[in-house]
C-alpha cells in the first residue's frame, strides 16, 4: 500500500488516497477493529440504483463507547453539523442533523436557534405580505420575509396558492417579527393551518413538532397518507357520582335536609346542624349525613365514606336529595315503552363506598331512575371506577345495539348473519370477550345497515366503545388497505414532512447536488393485526402492531413505504428525510448520547384510538408516543459517493469540514 502521507492541519494519515473520502473514515473503523461494524442484512438504499458497498455503522456496547463515537462522527456541511450513523450500499453517507454551527464547532453546549413549534391554525383577517422564504437576524432573533414577496387577503381563492410561503403578518414588507408563520395548509375561508418558526429551538434540532396531529387513524402513521377513516366513540355515563374533599371543621353536617324552605327558597337547609368539628373523634359517623358550607345554599354534599380525614361525597343541586338507588339482577319489558324492575332492592348510596363493602357486588345490576322501579330507559352498571369512584353504566336506549360474528353485503346493505348477541350478553360479567369474536354492529337493534360498524375497542371501566365504520361493502381488511397499502396512499404531507421539505428548501437547497437520493423507511407493513383481527380479535388490548420494531433490518419491503425522490409510489420533493428505529438498534448504546428527543419516522402500533411512533426521549432511550406530540425534528440526509473532507477530525470541537466546492 501507498505509505505517502496526507496532512490536514491537524493529522497526518496513511493511505492518503483513501482516507479523505468520508465513506472511508467509517470503513476502516470498521475494518481497525473499532467501534464501527459493517452491516451483513438485506439492504437496498438506493431506489434506482443497485446496491455495490458494502454497509458500515457505529456500535457502542456502552455508555462509554458512545461518547467516544461522538468524538468521532461529526462533519460540518452548509454551515450545519451533522452525525454520521452509517454508510450507505451506493458508497454514500448518511448522517442526521445535529444543529448550526458555532465558531466552525459541534459542540454540545450550543444554545437555542431558529426552529419550527407546533402546528396551530392562524387568523389571517386582513392583507399581509407573504414571502417564498426568509431572513432571521440571530442578533435582534427577528425574522423577516424574503424571495418572491406579495401582499395578499387570505379566502378561498388566494389561500391554497400561498401554501408553503411565510408571513410575519404583517402590512410592511420591511418589517420585521419575532415569530414567522409557514402556511402549512388551508384551513378555512379567514384562517390557515400554520408552522410557527421561533427562536428558541434546542441546539440539535430544526425545531420541535408533532408527526401529525390527527392520530385517530390507522393512516396517521404515514409520513404522507390519503384516506383516514378514523375511529370514533360512544361513551356510557355514571349511574352516580363520587367526589372527594379534605375534611374542613368549618363545615356544618346534619342528619336531615330541606329544600325550597319558605326560609330559603331554591335552596338547601340543613335541620339541627352541628360543626363538622363535632365528628372529629368518630369521623365515621358522619356517614349518611349531610354537609354545606353554610347551613343553607344552593348545593349540598350527601357523605358516602370518611377515610384518613378525606370526605367521599355525592353533590346535590336543583333539588336531589337522593340516599337510595332501586337495583336489580333482573327486569321485565313492557309496553309503552316500558321497564320494570323484578324483585329490586334498595340501596343506600353510602354502601357503594363504606369501607370494607365488595363495589363489585353492585356490578351488572339494572338501575332505573333513583328509588323508582320502573322507567322508560334502564340502565345496567357494568363497571367500577376506582380511581373516580363511580360506577358507569350502559343504558337501553343508547345502547341497546346488536353484535354479529359476521357479515355479509348484499343490495346496498350489510347484513348480520353470524352468532347474533345483545349488549345485554356483552356486558354480563366476564363476558367482555364475546366482543373479541362479534365486532360488527349497526349501533341499533337492527340486523341490516347501510353503514356497519367494526367494534375495535371496549372499555367496562373506562365507559366507552369505539368503532370504524364500513361502507360500502368493505370489510376491514378493505379498509386496512385503503389507508395502508393502496397506491395512492402517499398523496398528503405528515406536518412533520412539510417541516422538513420547508427546512430543507432553506438550509440545503443550494447544496442539493452533493446529497444522494436514498430511501427513507416509513415501514407501515402490520406485524399483528390486534383488535382488527376479525376472527378474535381482542378488543380490550389488543393493539394493531406495526413491524418497524427495532428489528435491525434496514431492508425497506414495501415500495409504499420506501420514499425517495425516484419512487412514483412515495415520492420526496428534497432529498432528506428521518431516521428509523432499525438504525438506531444498529447503533447500540450511541443513541443514548445523541442529545434531546426527537423524532423517528417508524410507526409503532395503533392503540384503537391514537397512533404512537417510536422516538428518542431526553435521556436517550428508544421508545413511543402519540404522534400528536411535540418532539424533536433531526432531519437526516446522505453525503453523495465519494465526498470528501477537507480538515477535521471528527470530534465536536473539530468536525470534518465537507468543501462542496472540490468535491462531485
Amino acid at each position: 500500500e501507498d505509505a505517502t502521507t496526507f496532512s490536514s492541519t491537524t493529522t497526518i494519515y496513511a493511505r492518503w488516497e483513501e482516507k479523505p473520502i468520508l465513506y472511508n473514515v467509517l470503513k476502516h473503523e470498521a475494518e481497525d477493529g473499532g467501534l464501527a461494524r459493517e452491516y451483513t442484512g438485506e439492504h437496498k438504499d438506493s431506489y434506482t440504483e443497485n446496491p455495490m458497498k458494502e454497509i458500515y455503522h457505529w456500535y457502542a456496547e456502552n455508555n462509554e463507547d458512545g461518547d467516544q463515537i461522538l468524538e468521532k462522527n461529526n462533519v460540518i456541511i452548509a454551515n450545519h453539523c451533522w452525525q454520521m450513523i452509517r454508510t450507505t450500499d451506493t458508497g454514500g453517507v448518511k448522517m442526521i442533523y445535529n444543529g448550526e454551527v458555532e465558531n466552525n464547532q459541534c459542540l454540545n453546549t450550543r444554545g437555542t436557534h431558529a426552529g419550527y413549534a407546533s402546528r396551530t391554525s392562524l387568523y389571517l383577517p386582513s392583507s399581509y405580505w407573504y414571502g417564498t422564504d426568509y431572513t432571521y437576524d440571530s442578533t435582534n432573533k427577528v425574522f423577516s420575509v424574503f424571495g418572491t414577496t406579495e401582499q395578499t387577503t387570505w379566502n378561498e381563492t388566494t389561500g391554497p396558492g400561498l401554501i408553503g410561503k411565510y408571513t410575519c403578518k404583517l402590512e410592511d414588507v420591511d418589517g420585521t417579527c419575532s415569530t414567522l408563520y409557514l402556511i402549512e395548509s388551508y384551513d378555512t375561508t379567514t384562517s390557515a393551518y400554520v408552522i410557527p418558526l421561533k427562536s428558541n429551538s434546542k441546539y440539535s434540532q430544526i425545531g420541535s413538532l408533532q408527526f401529525n396531529l390527527s392520530h385517530g387513524s390507522i393512516s396517521d402513521a404515514g409520513y404522507m397518507y390519503n384516506m383516514q377513516n378514523p375511529v370514533k366513540q360512544i361513551s356510557s355515563e355514571y349511574v352516580i357520582g363520587g367526589s372527594v374533599m379534605s375534611w374542613n371543621n368549618s363545615y356544618y353536617a346534619a342528619s336531615s335536609i330541606v329544600y325550597n324552605d319558605s326560609s330559603a327558597p331554591n335552596r338547601y337547609k340543613l335541620i339541627n346542624p352541628t360543626p363538622l368539628s363535632n365528628y372529629n373523634s368518630n369521623q365515621q359517623a358522619l356517614v349518611g349525613k349531610y354537609i354545606m358550607n353554610d347551613t343553607i345554599g344552593y348545593t349540598a354534599s350527601y357523605v358516602l365514606d370518611v377515610t384518613n380525614n378525606m370526605i367521599s361525597y355525592r353533590y346535590l343541586q336543583n333539588g336531589d336529595m337522593m340516599k337510595s338507588l332501586m337495583m336489580s339482577p333482573n327486569y321485565r319489558y313492557d309496553s309503552g315503552p316500558n321497564y320494570t324492575l323484578v324483585d329490586p332492592t334498595l340501596v343506600k348510596y353510602e354502601d357503594w363506598f363504606h369501607s370494607g363493602k365488595n363495589v363489585a357486588s353492585y356490578s351488572s345490576r339494572y338501575v332505573c331512575d333513583g328509588a323508582n322501579s320502573t322507567c322508560t330507559n334502564i340502565k345496567h352498571i357494568i363497571g367500577y371506577v376506582t380511581s373516580i369512584i363511580n360506577y358507569n353504566y350502559v343504558d337501553s336506549e343508547n345502547w341497546k345495539f346488536k353484535y354479529s360474528s359476521t357479515i355479509r353485503y348484499e343490495n346496498g346493505k350489510y347484513i348480520l348473519d353470524g352468532d347474533i348477541r345483545t349488549i345485554w350478553d356483552i356486558v354480563l360479567p366476564n363476558e367482555a370477550e364475546l366482543l373479541n369474536t362479534h365486532h360488527y354492529t349497526c349501533l341499533n337493534l337492527s340486523e341490516e345497515c347501510e353503514t356497519v360498524n367494526y367494534i375495535v375497542d371496549w372499555k367496562t371501566n373506562n365507559e366507552y366503545l369505539t368503532y370504524l365504520e364500513l361502507k360500502d361493502g368493505k370489510n376491514i381488511e378493505d379498509l386496512l388497505n385503503e389507508m395502508l397499502a393502496e397506491q395512492n396512499v402517499n398523496t398528503k404531507n405528515s406536518i412533520i414532512k412539510s417541516g422538513i421539505d420547508a427546512w430543507y428548501k432553506h438550509s440545503l437547497l443550494d447544496y442539493n447536488e452533493y446529497i444522494e437520493d436514498t430511501v427513507y423507511c416509513n415501514n407501515r407493513k402490520i406485524q399483528d393485526l390486534g383488535f382488527a383481527n376479525p376472527i378474535d380479535g381482542d378488543v380490550d388490548s389488543g393493539w394493531l402492531i406495526f413491524n418497524g420494531n427495532s428489528n435491525q433490518n434496514i431492508y425497506c419491503e414495501n415500495t409504499l413505504d420506501s420514499f425517495s425522490i425516484n419512487n412514483s409510489n412515495a415520492r420526496l420533493i428534497y432529498p432528506i428525510g428521518m431516521i428509523t428505529d432499525d438504525e438506531l438498534a444498529l447503533l447500540g448504546k450511541t443513541v443514548s448520547r445523541m442529545e434531546k428527543d426527537y423524532w423517528t419516522i417508524t410507526p409503532t402500533s395503533f392503540s384503537s384510538t391514537a397512533v404512537q411512533n417510536h422516538y428518542v426521549d431526553s435521556n436517550g432511550n428508544r421508545t413511543s408516543h402519540f404522534i400528536s406530540n411535540n418532539h424533536g425534528v433531526k432531519p437526516v440526509i446522505s453525503l453523495k459517493p465519494g465526498i470528501k473532507y477537507i480538515d477535521g477530525d471528527g470530534t465536536m470541537a473539530n468536525p470534518y469540514i465537507i468543501d462542496a466546492s472540490n468535491n462531485g
